[in-house]
């Protein structure tokens, strides 16, 4: 089964990323082919941070989706928004 990560803001694209994950997860077509990855509906309890949660889902993916809008998101240490750290590891 492949896996399909999907990534944006969160804020900014919420409903929109659990009706992707719904509509992968029903559709008679692609239910047994894809399985979908949206961190704040299936994002594992662990000891690991969250940056590496994410971090190491996209690279478990084989399909990366990324909803772009308004928003960039809030900066880390680093000066990046987790969503641009998800596009730099798929790419």
């Amino acid at each position: 089964m492949k896996q399909i990560f999907v990534s944006s803001v969160q804020k900014e694209f919420g409903r929109e990323r659990a009706a992707i994950k719904r509509m992968v997860e029903s559709d008679p077509i692609l239910k047994p082919h894809f399985k979908t990855f949206v961190f704040e509906i299936d994002a594992p309890a662990a000891d690991k941070t969250t940056q590496q949660v994410y971090l190491k889902e996209i690279e478990k993916s084989d399909i990366y989706l990324v909803l772009i809008g308004d928003k960039y998101g809030y900066c880390n240490e680093s000066g990046l928004s987790p969503t641009e750290q998800e596009f730099d590891r798929a790419t």
